[in-house]
């Protein structure tokens, strides 16, 4: 199976952290899997399983999705970074996976070095859901994070084998669905198109499909043209006119309305820069 194993990087830095960071979870900060290295202090965060506590001395990798409540009882200092897998079998297996992972610093001693240099890749906003990829990033540093967070994505699934049985029938027999989807989005196919690369009735793919992925074609596509639309809106020389009629939008109200639904802004507010 071949598949595009790259990264995207949507938010990160350097952040001291404090009853501010208290929160229900499951905004946009959250649509997203997430690395925190713990400099001092210490906080938690909850999921369904319970509360795992975030400590110095540890590297996390947590699944924003299955979070519901994240707490700093006292101040944290954390190096940290949001990122997306641009595979889709690689965010199905994540999202497979328990919501936390950790590593002890000592075993991971190549990571610190790379991670303590993330506020050179983002802008440094006071407002943490304002933070945004730099235009022009030191393209080594890029690299070298990428494969920090790759390494630990590997560990992880090699961890869990039997989570990870490889890809059902039923998803394989959509995968080249899924593969014009990933390529056309914007241009949003046809459900007829869609089902007929798998050889499906277009009624039956549909199904196929919500049941297996766990939405319907038009929800996944429509997540990712906003995925598009959050990497778009950090470069500033776009209007939200252009911004919109790349994601495929030609009425930039409607965008508008599209993105408030998914991450409870609006696309201006999003961009706006946070107050001096």
């Amino acid at each position: 199976m071949i598949e595009n194993f790259t990264l995207a990087l949507k938010a990160g830095g350097f952040s001291r952290c404090t009853k501010d960071w208290n929160r229900w979870t499951g905004g946009p900060l959250d649509q997203c899997f997430k690395v925190y290295m713990p400099i001092s202090g210490g906080a938690e965060v909850r999921d369904a399983a319970g509360s795992h506590p975030l400590m110095p001395g540890e590297v996390y990798l947590i699944s924003g999705y299955k979070l519901e409540w994240q707490e700093c009882a006292r101040e944290m200092e954390v190096c940290w970074v949001h990122f997306h897998p641009a595979s889709f079998y690689l965010r199905w297996a994540l999202l497979r996976l328990p919501a936390v992972h950790s590593w002890p610093v000592r075993k991971v001693a190549w990571a610190p070095p790379v991670l303590n240099r993330l506020p050179e890749l983002f802008d440094a906003p006071e407002r943490v859901d304002h933070i945004h990829p730099l235009p022009d990033p030191p393209v080594p540093l890029v690299c070298k994070v990428e494969a920090v967070l790759m390494w630990l994505v590997a560990d992880l699934l090699e961890a869990h084998p039997k989570k990870l049985a490889e890809p059902s029938a039923a998803l394989e027999r959509l995968r080249p669905a899924i593969d014009h989807m990933d390529a056309h989005f914007v241009s949003n196919p046809t459900l007829e198109t869609l089902a007929a690369l798998t050889g499906l009735a277009p009624n039956y793919f549909h199904r196929i499909f919500q049941r297996t992925v766990g939405q319907t074609p038009f929800q996944y596509m429509e997540a990712r043209r906003m995925a598009r639309a959050l990497q778009l809106l950090t470069n500033r020389r776009l209007t939200l006119k252009q911004v919109a009629a790349s994601c495929g939008y030609c009425d930039a109200l409607y965008f508008s309305r599209v993105f408030h639904r998914h991450f409870g802004t609006r696309p201006a507010t999003f961009r706006a820069p946070s107050a001096p």
